[in-house]
């Protein structure tokens, strides 16, 4: 197996364990297929070009577990709304016995550094939403504080994590340098970060977050992409929802 194959597979065995739930022993496995992915950038023997895109498709389109929080979170408005569809490879050279989808499945074509990366920036959200969920049976202060912490530390590296895909995702095309990235992705970093930019209370940013996101949501309309629009209509309803208390309490502040 040549090292983008290599690459490939330890992806989608990640995604794989991230969808049962196994997300310590998913990010092990990205955090393996990334630090592959840069060795083999460092060593000109090895076939991994940074660059290169693969097709894709998002697994399990949805959006938050509500099982990691408790029934009075549920019932109220302060469960995050993440993007939970981890990104699988579905067609590349490298993957035998692989054949490209048609038609309406046709999969979305992204660099593959930027699939690892935002893979790795969701196991670390969803594994401190998983610690977040378990405090109230840590009774210990020694304990509880042990896992703020930890909540923290993965918080920060899923933030920089998705800020960094954002970055790797960009491209430049033909000589008027345009940067372009997929809309999906774009709509999937800025609802998470947003949602990250909350629990640390950076609410201006968070703001700002929902302010582009929104703006996505106005480029899909005007340009008649309303299957995308339909299918991420419940981050459409609550950015609108946050915007819309904010402009409410403003004025009364």
């Amino acid at each position: 197996m040549n090292t983008t194959a290599e690459i490939l597979k330890l992806n989608n065995d990640g995604v794989s364990l991230m969808t049962a739930g196994k997300y310590r022993e998913a990010s092990a496995t990205l955090i393996k297929a990334l630090g592959l992915a840069n060795e083999s950038t460092e060593d000109a023997r090895l076939s991994f070009d940074k660059e290169q895109q693969v097709r894709c498709r998002y697994v399990d389109l949805s959006f938050t577990d509500k099982r990691y929080f408790s029934e009075e979170e549920r019932c109220s408005h302060n469960v995050p709304f993440l993007f939970t569809s981890p990104i699988k490879v579905v067609y590349h050279q490298g993957l035998p016995n692989e054949q490209d989808p048609q038609g309406e499945q046709s999969p979305h074509c992204y660099k593959l550094i930027s699939v690892l990366i935002f893979n790795l920036a969701m196991v670390y959200h969803r594994l401190a939403i998983e610690i977040r969920s378990t405090l109230d049976y840590s009774p210990a202060p020694m304990d509880r504080k042990r896992r703020h912490n930890e909540i923290n530390s993965f918080l920060k590296a899923g933030l920089r994590l998705y800020e960094l895909c954002h970055e790797t995702s960009t491209s430049c095309r033909g000589d008027e340098h345009e940067q372009s990235i997929d809309v999906w992705l774009i709509i999937a970093i800025f609802n998470n970060v947003e949602q990250i930019h909350r629990e640390f209370k950076n609410f201006d940013t968070a703001r700002e977050c929902s302010e582009k996101l929104l703006q996505t949501f106005m480029f899909l309309v005007v340009h008649e992409e309303f299957n995308v629009v339909e299918k991420l209509e419940g981050i459409l309803a609550n950015v609108v929802k946050r915007l819309l208390v904010k402009s409410v309490v403003a004025p009364a502040a």
